[in-house]
């Protein structure tokens, strides 16, 4: 089969058309957080070197105290959280963050009128007299920046309860543009590396995998740093790390048509040898995939509880928050892995508890995906290569988008 055959190849378009089945399923151009590819060019670019700087900001009313020092809160998030991505991106990223930290720049408003978590709070106002705070001062941001993080003293909380990332832009008073601005929260969990490495997601266009009306954990479980910035399996999925450019056409396996396949997949936490494969992608229609791909305990996932092949659904027509991407449970009320209490967590197909931390794991190793006419096997693990066979009794749909 040549590479033009797999399906990874057909480039999907916005606009109206008849959709060829392709396993790059197309965005929306009706959702600003799509997991479709074609992304928004308002992203940031997920290969090459992010250009990202940080500055601090205090208020009249939230003055920084006497000992909180800049540099301090810089080196516990910014080396961290770059080592994170070029260890999640296999060194197809390049994470570069400089600082401001000789000062704390004094915001124009007192901390409590910016409604933070109420009706009247404009994140977009916010950012722009952070810049404007940065550049009064006669300071400037670097020429070619893509990204900037505002760092609130620890004295705005509670008033400045959480982290949020901007999707449009912002325009210094110098006239230069930021593509991105990050307004991180003033409590401890917000000043974290895992908190910047969620955030920066989001310059990323990644949508949010935890649930905005019930717990964290509900779609995704304690997979994802996008669902939780305390996950036990923080690493971004195969699904984004293909959309990101991390994973090439290459390294994933595109199923398209009725029938059996087999396929030999290496864990996706490292990058492998040359020509290794890290996930299939199983085509329903252009709006919806189910993807395996292997977790085990090593990389950014070094806590995984229950390694195995796990199963996701995607759909690019579910916003964030309410489930684009879904954790399949091949061995559901299991109860999860022990002192985790996440039913999703030992929800892979494995053969045996070897690896396992866990006491209460059961694992199983085939499972038939309800709704989707796809039976998903796990019929050898040798030397790290998981050997799965994809049963599918109907081929993808061939609709109009």
């Amino acid at each position: 089969m040549s590479a033009n055959d797999t399906g990874n190849y057909t480039l999907p378009e916005h606009g109206n058309y008849t959709w060829t089945p392709t396993c790059r399923l197309p965005s929306p151009s009706d959702f600003m957080y799509s997991m479709g590819f074609v992304s928004s060019p308002g992203c940031v670019a997920s290969t090459g070197t992010l250009r990202a700087f940080m500055l601090f900001v205090d208020f009249p009313d939230a003055m920084v105290p006497e000992g909180e020092n800049a540099q301090a809160v810089y080196d516990t998030m910014a080396p961290k959280a770059a080592e994170w991505y070029a260890q999640a991106s296999y060194g197809t990223l390049n994470l570069n963050v400089t600082a401001d930290t000789s000062a704390y720049y004094r915001m124009p408003k007192a901390v409590a009128s910016y409604d933070w978590l109420g009706s009247t709070f404009r994140q977009d106002a916010y950012a722009r007299d952070a810049l404007d705070a940065f550049t009064a001062s006669g300071a400037r941001l670097p020429a070619d920046v893509d990204v900037v993080y505002v760092v609130p003293t620890g004295r705005a909380s509670p008033w400045m309860s959480r982290s949020q990332t901007l999707f449009d832009p912002i325009t210094t008073r110098d006239g230069q543009k930021v593509k991105k601005t990050v307004t991180f929260g003033a409590a401890d969990g917000d000043l974290s590396a895992m908190t910047m490495v969620h955030e920066t997601g989001h310059t990323f266009c990644l949508p949010d995998y935890y649930s905005f009306d019930s717990y964290a954990g509900l779609y995704v479980g304690g997979f994802s740093v996008m669902a939780q910035t305390l996950a036990t399996a923080p690493d971004y999925f195969s699904w984004d790390k293909y959309r990101l450019g991390w994973l090439r056409d290459e390294a994933v396996d595109c199923v398209l048509d009725a029938g059996s396949t087999t396929h030999v997949l290496t864990p996706l936490a490292v990058a492998g040898p040359a020509g290794s494969k890290k996930a299939v992608v199983v085509a329903a229609s252009e709006t919806q995939a189910l993807v395996a791909e292997v977790r085990v305990a090593a990389g950014v996932d070094e806590a995984l509880c229950a390694p195995g092949v796990v199963l996701t659904t995607v759909d690019t027509r579910t916003a964030g928050g309410s489930g684009p991407i879904r954790v399949v449970d091949a061995t559901p009320g299991s109860g999860g892995c022990v002192g985790l209490f996440d039913d999703l967590m030992d929800g892979a197909l494995a053969l045996t508890l070897e690896g396992s931390k866990s006491l209460a794991w059961a694992p199983v190793s085939s499972y038939d995906v309800p709704g989707w006419g796809v039976r998903v096997t796990l019929v050898g693990v040798a030397d790290q290569e998981y050997t799965i066979r994809i049963d599918r009794q109907e081929s993808a749909r061939t609709n109009s988008y």
